[in-house]
């Protein structure tokens, strides 16, 4: 699919009115997102240095005072450096957009305030998500404790998403506070987000081994909803650390067959289930071709097939 996307958007770009500098822009975005889908960043980041610097006048709408290039455009140019092994860059250019979501956000009107405000926040949650694969998690954690200093002091989702860094760091003392917090904003409407509290308890228990505990909460999400990937995928695990092996592969082989395009194309879901293949089977070379003949039904051409692991 990314591949047929990058050819029809290179194919797009050739035809345009070179006029048209908006058009082509948002094609040069997809372009560019399909080459890094793809894995090709070498050649996303050679194609987007020819468009040079995304500031400059020719890419600025001075009758509407705003610029032509797409905001994802800007995201893709400052994340992209990381794949190419130079993160420092990415640390920069996502500040430096973030400043630049700032400014325009103070200037303005009130329609497109709010715009600026919420790209803004985006862009910080991109760079807490960096600081994560950096393996730095007391940086994360700032980046979304300043997130939430911006006016987004009761938003359940990035209070839970920064509950959940503080178990990944072993603060179980912080997480609580944060699942409290929650729990507290959402008083009088729980049943809207008790999906979310409950996933949090489950976390908490997890992270202090108590793994009955975290099982029942999970299977009760489970039955509840089937399409819960989070909480099916987490059962297994538990599963694992309660030694029903047998029960943990069932649940990650439902998984994967009931949601072939989602969690059947999940990489970290076939990962696990593969490894779990591993400790069962003497030979699990079998089972993972099997998965890989399942997965190639539905994977799109930017799966990393490593994941099954039959090297």
């Amino acid at each position: 699919m990314w591949r047929s996307i990058a050819k029809y958007a290179r194919q797009q770009i050739v035809q345009s009115d070179p006029n048209q500098i908006k058009e082509i822009l948002k094609l040069w975005h997809l372009r560019l997102l399909a080459l890094n889908k793809l894995g090709l960043c070498q050649l996303a980041s050679a194609e987007l240095e020819k468009l040079g610097n995304l500031d400059r006048p020719e890419f600025f709408d001075a009758e509407k005072e705003e610029s032509f290039v797409p905001f994802e455009l800007r995201i893709l140019h400052a994340i992209l450096p990381s794949y190419l092994k130079y993160p420092a860059l990415t640390l920069e250019r996502l500040s430096l957009l973030a400043i630049y979501c700032q400014k325009l956000s103070s200037r303005a009107k009130a329609d497109s305030q709010m715009i600026w405000k919420y790209r803004e926040l985006q862009t910080y949650l991109v760079l807490a998500t960096h600081w994560i694969h950096l393996k730095d998690y007391k940086a994360a954690a700032s980046t979304m404790q300043y997130i939430l200093t911006r006016n987004n002091e009761d938003d359940v989702d990035i209070i839970s998403s920064l509950g959940r860094l503080y178990l990944h760091i072993g603060d179980l003392s912080s997480a609580n506070k944060m699942f409290g917090r929650v729990e507290e904003i959402c008083k009088g409407k729980k049943e809207i987000v008790k999906e979310a509290i409950e996933m949090n308890q489950a976390f908490a228990f997890m992270s202090q081994g108590k793994w009955l505990q975290a099982r029942d909460i999970l299977q009760q999400l489970y039955n509840i909803n089937h399409d819960n990937l989070l909480a099916i995928n987490n059962l297994a695990v538990c599963e694992v650390y309660l030694g029903n092996l047998v029960k943990a592969i069932e649940l990650l082989e439902n998984l994967t067959l009931d949601n072939p395009t989602s969690a059947g194309t999940c990489e970290t879901a076939i990962m696990n289930m593969c490894t779990l293949y591993e400790l069962r089977h003497e030979d699990s070379t079998e089972k993972k071709i099997q998965v890989m003949k399942q997965v190639a039904r539905w994977a799109g051409d930017s799966f990393q097939p490593d994941c099954i692991k039959l090297q």
